[in-house]
């Protein structure tokens, strides 16, 4: 019922009783075929597998969303060395006991869910596995803290502030004044600011890899124009 190297594998299925008994062999073998208990073997480690998987299925993402991801799989799956087909609970816990910090074992959490899902769907896994992996462990919650608006006394301070120069001094006020985003106005250009019709035209954001800049679309690929 699977295939070996693009060669059908057949299991020969015997019995020295009865008919009646190599019918319920072959019975429980077909369940368990459907159950996907018989899957392709691999000495790929998750390691691999999930570098592989990321470079395929996540490389059309932002740029900061990408680095999220490398950032599990680098720091967190990196140790993690045993064949994909052989992974389990118990690896899976131990990783996530080992992390410190909510959001990073949310996102930890949240990453390993989708490579195992894709394990299963390359027929690494059986299909039992993500809820003999992931049933009755601990979903980690995470909230993001909650936004604001600035108090009196922080307004006050924006216009009473003094700057190192005339250039931090527009953007934090393009930054208060219009509600732009700070990689929005990192990619102004001139061309961008009609003094005319007293317009921001947004069209594109600057993000930093390291110490690099590197354009990049608005969030969600939404243009806008405002008012100055």
């Amino acid at each position: 019922g699977t295939y070996v190297n693009g060669k059908k594998h057949r299991i020969t299925l015997r019995s020295n009783k009865s008919s009646k008994d190599l019918e319920q062999k072959v019975i429980e073998h077909n369940q368990k075929i459907q159950e996907r208990n018989f899957v392709r073997k691999s000495n790929v480690t998750f390691y691999d597998y999930a570098v592989s998987w990321k470079k395929a299925y996540k490389g059309h993402l932002e740029h900061n969303t990408q680095a999220m991801y490398s950032n599990i799989i680098e720091k967190h799956f990196k140790d993690i060395l045993c064949p994909i087909t052989e992974i389990n609970r118990g690896l899976y816990i131990a990783s996530l006991n080992g992390i410190t910090g909510t959001r990073t074992m949310q996102q930890f959490q949240m990453v390993f869910k989708q490579v195992v899902k894709s394990a299963i769907k390359d027929k690494l896994l059986p299909e039992s596995a993500y809820s003999e992996i992931f049933d009755d462990t601990v979903k980690v919650k995470y909230s993001a803290p909650e936004k604001r608006a600035l108090k009196q006394s922080e307004k006050d301070a924006i216009k009473k502030c003094t700057f190192k120069n005339e250039r931090d001094n527009v953007f934090l006020n393009l930054l208060y004044y219009t509600g732009m985003r700070g990689e929005e106005i990192r990619a102004l250009t001139v061309f961008d600011i009609n003094l005319v019709k007293k317009e921001i035209s947004i069209s594109k954001a600057v993000v930093f890899d390291k110490n690099d800049p590197v354009e990049k679309d608005t969030k969600n690929r939404v243009h806008r124009v405002i008012p100055i």
